[in-house]
């Protein structure tokens, strides 16, 4: 058992993957479907939440808190029993932003009654476009009338766009607007450029380093180039356009680039409005939505040209200006002062080991976007979208920090990754039974618990022996105490479930551990042994992490190989007709000097890595991922051209995989016991009250020729698993069939 491969174990053990107990349950309900739509509502708060803060320019450009006005609003929406407060409650936190553009969208204007006005008329020489004609009319009659303008704008050369809005205007207004434009500004009129956020993977929070290479940065988009279609009849050369607005219209980049080209303007009737960028809706309950900005323009809105009163007719002034004769003349554009785009830590509220209802839905709401945005194994992980009302009643009612860190774990098991690593808060290490622990390994070998390698002096001293079934700890059996653990545990396959569970199944109280154990023939014992509350590596171990196995084949301990030792390795086995490469534990970087000097097949790539790629431009949401061939290094030394295979089990994990990877890659290494962890890719991670944080995998590693790894693992060549009566003779049942294999090709 190489030494790596023991730290891997215990450091799962104390990273806060571990047991928790049932927490106490919510108040009773008395009414189920007014508790469901409290659940849906509360959702939906936190899906708008946490679109806005991803997406919104806002918050990576200016210093907001955005925490605040979700704790604001939790309780107003659990408390709300309309719509009408529900709405008002989500509304007012996206006022918070003083964005006019991220808001509730206002429900449509009633039905049209009376008689229909018509969209397109003359008033003298211009011709105006009521836009406000098909306000509350169905969207298969607006679509049908629309046609009547295009030719209506063919040699005009004085043209009002009437947008003064009963209700806040549609959506639509903004298309056609852009639509129409070329017909109207000069070909090749450039609207104005914008700035998005992209958030290029998840960076990590809480301090912690990544090799994942993720970023938040913001990139600018040129504007639309507004050209005509061949067979178009624009409007006169000279042309004016009056854009008639009011302040239920948010103006976008069409009167924006007609006012910049000269020869557009706008008359304000009580008021003007920009919406200065796109947006991205998320659905709330009642058939309402959310509206949030994704985009912001780099260049100041113009404004009105004439600002009217609100109960004066703007239609005079609208058409004294459109008809006005005077030489068009270009604007100058002026930079928009954005603010540089910055990092944004996330509070951890580190204090709040029992936090409110209010942070625990924080809490929930920040893992369940970070994960929708940002895991690239989403698409492995089942209904994530249904976790999230799933998961709210459960972070209500868990008042104590103990119930809040169990739900935390059960939250976790969501997220089957070997990756997703929850750490940080007390109430981990008090649902695992204490916060002190044994230096023992105990490994699932022919389902049973067996003592695979001991660490600690106290437990060799105490008479525990290599070989040893653990059948109860503490008093408690085995058979209840693994199952308790087992269902807080997240890993991507099931024997990464049993490691990671065995990993703090020693785990309790400073003090002595009481371990019933059984041996051969029957013999049980019960042995108290010391728990330690610090952990102290083991001494390394001694001699050299590679050796000869005859004079035939070589056989290397990749936990313990350093990269300084790769060179010296190779020069040792350089007459051997074969090499074992034990990876049955966690390597130390060698992967990367080893392939090339195996790279037999001269393979250029290694492996394929795809990550998440949240563009604010692109609405957030499925805006793709990017995807890259990692190439394997050159090497001028010579090439090892025997058989290679490598030792794998559920120990073999993330770099350990990555290394199989490569090798398998460079010369088709043979994999030899039983499959891998199934966790690859670069960790991150983010924090969450109460000091917590989670880890997670922030890249999507294939093969190089693109199957699957996460969740599969390296799938063994030759499978063949240690057994209880193996370890007790001392064997490496592995290691010997590897040998075979190499000697004898079968």
């Amino acid at each position: 058992m190489c030494h790596a491969a023991r730290l891997l174990v215990l450091a799962l053990s104390l990273c806060g993957l571990c047991v928790a107990t049932a927490t106490t349950a919510g108040p009773a309900v008395a009414d189920e479907p007014d508790r469901a739509v409290a659940v849906e509502r509360l959702a939906a708060l936190g899906r708008v939440w946490g679109q806005t803060r991803y997406l919104h320019p806002y918050l990576s450009t200016r210093p907001i808190d955005w925490d605040a006005p979700l704790l604001a609003a939790i309780p107003k929406v659990r408390a709300a029993t309309s719509d009408a407060a529900y709405v008002a409650a989500v509304d007012a936190m996206l006022q918070t932003l003083g964005d006019p553009a991220t808001r509730v969208v206002p429900l449509a204007a009633p039905a049209a009654t009376g008689a229909a006005r018509p969209l397109v008329r003359r008033e003298g020489t211009a011709v105006v476009v009521d836009l406000t004609s098909l306000e509350g009319h169905p969207e298969a009659d607006i679509q049908a009338a629309f046609v009547a303008v295009p030719p209506a704008l063919a040699g005009a050369t004085a043209v009002v766009f009437d947008l003064r809005f009963a209700g806040d205007a549609p959506d639509w207004v903004a298309w056609m607007l852009d639509r129409w434009a070329p017909m109207l500004l000069p070909d090749g009129t450039v609207g104005p450029a914008m700035r998005a956020i992209v958030h290029d993977g998840y960076a990590p929070q809480g301090g912690m380093p990544s090799s994942g290479g993720y970023s938040t940065y913001a990139k600018t988009v040129t504007g639309v180039r507004y050209e005509r279609a061949a067979d178009a009849q624009p409007a006169s050369a000279d042309v004016r356009v009056v854009y008639l607005t009011n302040p239920r219209v948010l103006l976008d980049a069409a009167p924006w680039a007609a006012q910049r080209s000269g020869h557009g303007f706008v008359v304000a009737q009580g008021g003007a409005r920009y919406a200065l960028g796109d947006w991205t809706e998320v659905p709330l309950p009642g058939g309402r939505s959310a509206t949030i900005r994704t985009t912001e323009w780099t260049e100041a809105a113009f404004g009105a040209d004439v600002t009217v009163p609100a109960k004066r007719d703007g239609l005079k002034a609208a058409l004294a200006l459109a008809r006005k004769q005077a030489p068009i003349k270009p604007r100058v554009a002026q930079p928009a002062p954005l603010p540089m785009p910055r990092f944004v830590a996330d509070a951890a509220y580190a204090d709040q080991v029992a936090p409110s209802v209010e942070l625990r839905l924080l809490a929930l709401f920040r893992v369940w976007t970070v994960i929708e945005l940002f895991y690239p194994y989403l698409p492995l992980i089942g209904d994530w979208d249904a976790v999230l009302p799933a998961s709210i009643p459960r972070f209500e009612a868990a008042t104590t920090g103990e119930a809040y860190a169990a739900a935390l774990l059960e939250l976790g098991t969501h997220v089957p990754d070997g990756h997703t690593f929850i750490n940080g808060h007390p109430g981990f290490a008090a649902l695992r039974g204490g916060p002190a622990f044994l230096a023992v390994e105990l490994r699932w070998i022919d389902e049973q618990a067996v003592v695979t390698h001991i660490d600690a002096p106290a437990a060799t001293a105490a008479g525990l022996q290599v070989g040893d079934v653990v059948t109860a700890v503490d008093g408690e059996p085995m058979t209840t105490r693994l199952p308790r653990l087992l269902a807080y545990v997240s890993a991507s396959t099931e024997a990464t479930r049993y490691r990671n569970a065995l990993g703090s199944a020693l785990d309790g109280p400073d003090g002595d551990a009481v371990l019933t154990v059984s041996r051969a023939k029957g013999v049980t014992k019960e042995l108290r042994i010391p728990r330690a509350t610090a952990w102290t590596p083991p001494p390394p171990p001694a001699g050299l992490p590679y050796r000869l196995i005859g004079a035939d084949l070589g056989y290397v301990v990749l936990a313990d190989l350093t990269p300084a030792q790769v060179a010296p390795m190779f020069e040792a086995f350089k007459t051997t007709k074969g090499i074992v490469f034990d990876m049955r534990g966690y390597p130390q970087g060698t992967a990367w000097a080893i392939a090339p000097r195996i790279n037999t097949r001269q393979a250029p790539s290694g492996a394929m890595f795809h990550r998440r790629f949240v563009d604010g431009q692109a609405g957030g949401r499925d805006a793709g991922t990017f995807e890259f061939l990692q190439p394997l290094p050159p090497t001028t030394d010579w090439l090892y051209r025997g058989k290679t295979v490598m030792l794998i089990d559920d120990r073999t994990q993330s770099q350990a995989e990555h290394t199989g990877l490569f090798f398998e890659a460079a010369n088709g290494t043979k994999f030899i016991g039983t499959p891998s962890a199934g966790a690859n890719g670069d960790v991150t991670a983010m924090v969450l009250p109460g000091g917590v944080r989670w880890m997670f995998t922030g890249h999507d590693v294939r093969h190089v020729d693109g199957r699957q790894l996460q969740r599969v693992g390296l799938q063994p060549d030759i499978r063949v698993a240690p057994t209880l009566a193996g370890i007790r003779a001392g064997k490496d049942e592995v290691l010997d069939r590897a040998v075979a294999y190499l000697r004898t090709g079968k």
